[in-house]
């Protein structure tokens, strides 16, 4: 990870007191790889609409979880190496990974457009979300709910620099955001998590 990478995925550390594991919230519970934070976030934010109008609306379907993560398409190296651990875990879940939904937020929004997002996710994921919200405003609602962060600064040569927080959020049915993974949580940590996550999800 580089510097400017590391730096912007620290930023949320200050938001909130964050465990490493759940097993500080239920002592009876299997230790989990991602962080939780304590008390856990409610993420409220308007609902979005993808390019062909569809609501995203951030929670998880019944007995499911939903994972958000922000970044953008041309990312050299903390995307492409995200997306790609979390399809192999979702590989390993087998057929519980039907009740995993993805949305992938583009904090890029101007280069980022409909057909290059869906393009980017579909190397990657049979179905998931692109989400790009084009105004700044409405972005910058959208990642502070999260705790998220980023910049965009072009260069005066017409260089387009990008840096952005590198965590994976899950959230449930409620809107809670009950755990978030770094970048470097491998395949084997991001499966377990979620092996657990939908057990504790499970529709009665």
């Amino acid at each position: 990870m580089s510097p400017r990478h590391f730096a912007a995925a620290s930023v949320v550390l200050g938001l909130g007191l964050v465990t490493a594991g759940c097993g500080s919230e239920n002592p009876q519970a299997p230790p989990m790889a991602g962080m939780v934070r304590t008390p856990t976030p409610t993420i409220l934010v308007p609902v979005v609409e993808t390019s062909d109008g569809q609501p995203v609306e951030f929670a998880a379907p019944a007995g499911g979880v939903h994972l958000v993560y922000f970044g953008y398409t041309s990312c050299p190296d903390i995307c492409p190496t995200t997306f790609a651990d979390l399809r192999a875990a979702l590989d390993d879940l087998g057929g519980d990974a039907e009740r995993v939904r993805i949305s992938f937020v583009t904090v890029d929004p101007e280069r980022d457009t409909d057909t290059v997002m869906q393009g980017y996710l579909g190397s990657f994921f049979a179905t998931a979300t692109p989400v790009r919200v084009p105004d700044a405003a409405g972005l910058a609602a959208l990642t502070d709910a999260f705790g998220a962060s980023f910049t965009r600064s072009t260069a005066a040569d017409g260089r387009v620099d990008v840096s952005h927080s590198a965590f994976l959020y899950a959230l449930d049915t409620e809107h809670r955001l009950i755990v978030q993974w770094p970048f470097g949580t491998t395949r084997r940590e991001l499966t377990t998590d979620l092996e657990l996550v939908l057990d504790r999800l499970e529709p009665t």
